[in-house]
């Protein structure tokens, strides 16, 4: 028997220093991570990474349809901004014309997408930017393109790092506010997460290639650079605490943090968070030694959650161009399908036209045998609905004289009451004052007769000494049941 094959879902980061790889098996309904892969590529060119991952997409089994690039934050900018509208077009045009505000880049030299963080009862959403350069992308696309894969799925690994903490630290998220550390090789994201979204971020270039044995030194490094992203998110968030730190990143991290250390020289909860903590699945690795000096949290979030992410930042030109290929794909198939579908059913129906023809001729010639009598008895049938409908609207507009005659009141004198045999009433007379007129109208609208009554006109005018209020009301008639239901057959 075929055993079938898994999905296999692929997160590819092309960093400065080193090409990461992890993937996720789909069981049932769960994913489980099944591989992770770290190649040293600082001394490669792009063309050589390029045939690195060409030999790794053949040897791992790397799907373009399930591949999310993921796109280090070093290599971005993120801002939280705050904008005066809660509409996803607006917020876009808003966003747009931001740009030029927020980088040095014109907005042609850019790609950006938000996520919307929290929106205020006051009409305000607070977005979280993320600005990239058009270079950055077109790079890296070139260097998986040039492995042969393709994808329309780019990531941020801030995005991933948030992600990995629902999975990993599920307890503390929830909580109003704490900062998320990942310690890489060569650089640390710095994350505040508040209420589940990531509302101030920064990159700072320390890693674990700045740590040579010294725990100390290290450790008084790695303070003084969190307490400058400390001090730059209370300058922009002056209302927010962040009472607790989870720090975590590449398995070295724990060879150089002391937790207790850090507690008292930060004066602030601070816990160590392995990297693989809670994530399902065991992990493969190349090269362990090698591998302790890498963080892979970004990816292992991105991987685990895949497709369900906020920021994308593939071009838009080039989902536009894989959309319209894609609908011409289809399109050719559909007209395929149609004209096969037309030419079976047009051999069907020929196969059987010639015995249906000779059927029908037998039919007509039936059917002028008994068309007298059926003529007759339609004619029958079409004067005895003319005699019924005749003597239920006579019936029926004798109610509707009596209803009007007991609503109305003595100060009110009508002219004039047309019926038109099919929808409503006319009502013309004169009353002493206004308000009559108006509260007849009322009385007409609560009857089970009429509905939707209206005054068409109220006009005031003397006669001698007096003043008279000419009106006309207009009442369409509220039909029985019995009429509705054959006006419905």
């Amino acid at each position: 028997m075929f055993k079938r094959k898994k999905k296999k879902i692929s997160v590819v980061e092309i960093g400065k220093d080193w090409l990461k790889i992890v993937q996720a098996q789909l069981f049932v309904k769960e994913k489980k991570v099944s591989r992770v892969v770290v190649e040293k590529i600082s001394e490669l060119s792009d063309d050589l990474i390029s045939e690195k991952l060409k030999n790794l997409a053949k040897s791992e089994d790397i799907n373009s349809r399930y591949l999310c690039l993921c796109v280090p934050h070093a290599q971005t900018t993120v801002k939280s901004i705050e904008l005066p509208s809660t509409h996803e077009d607006e917020i876009r045009n808003m966003l747009d014309l931001q740009i030029g505000k927020q980088t040095p880049f014109s907005r042609e030299e850019v790609i950006f997408d938000h996520a919307v963080l929290n929106i205020s009862d006051e009409g305000y959403s607070k977005v979280l930017l993320v600005i990239i350069h058009k270079d950055i992308v077109e790079r890296f696309l070139n260097i998986i393109h040039g492995a042969g894969l393709k994808t329309d799925n780019i990531g941020l690994s801030s995005e991933g790092l948030l992600k990995w903490a629902e999975i990993s630290c599920h307890s503390k998220i929830s909580d109003d506010s704490f900062i998320l550390m990942d310690v890489d090789y060569d650089s640390c994201d710095f994350e505040v997460i508040h209420e589940k979204h990531i509302i101030f971020s920064r990159n700072i270039s320390f890693g674990m290639t700045d740590f040579s044995g010294d725990k100390d030194g290290w450790r008084k490094k790695f303070a003084e650079q969190l307490n400058h992203c400390l001090y730059a998110f209370q300058n922009e968030f002056p209302d927010k605490e962040t009472p607790k730190l989870v720090i975590t990143g590449a398995d070295k991290i724990n060879e150089a943090i002391n937790v207790e250390d850090m507690k008292k020289e930060l004066n602030m909860s601070v816990e160590l968070v392995p990297q693989f903590k809670n994530i399902p699945e065991r992990r493969e690795f190349r090269d362990d030694e090698l591998s302790k000096d890498v963080s892979y949290p970004e990816l292992l979030g991105l991987v685990l959650t895949y497709p369900g992410h906020d920021i994308n930042l593939i071009p838009q030109e080039l989902l536009l161009e894989r959309e319209v290929k894609e609908r011409g794909k289809n399109l050719f198939l559909f007209g395929s399908y149609i004209f096969l579908l037309i030419f079976l059913g047009s051999m069907f129906f020929l196969g059987r036209i010639y015995s249906k023809e000779r059927y029908l001729g037998q039919l007509q010639d039936k059917l002028e045998d008994i068309r007298p009598k059926v003529e007759k008895l339609e004619n029958m049938t079409e004067k005895t609905k003319i005699i019924e409908t005749r003597r239920k609207e006579r019936d029926y507009s004798l109610n509707l004289t009596h209803e009007i005659h007991g609503l109305i009141s003595p100060d009110i004198h009508l002219v004039s009451l047309i019926y038109d045999g099919k929808a409503q009433f006319i009502l013309r007379g004169t009353s002493k004052n206004t308000s009559e007129v108006f509260k007849f109208v009322n009385s007409l609208e609560e009857s089970e007769c009429f509905i939707n009554v209206k005054a068409k006109y109220a006009t005031k005018r003397n006669d001698g000494d007096k003043e008279l209020t000419d009106f006309e009301i207009v009442c369409p008639l509220e039909m029985p049941q019995e009429n509705n239901a054959k006006e419905k057959k």
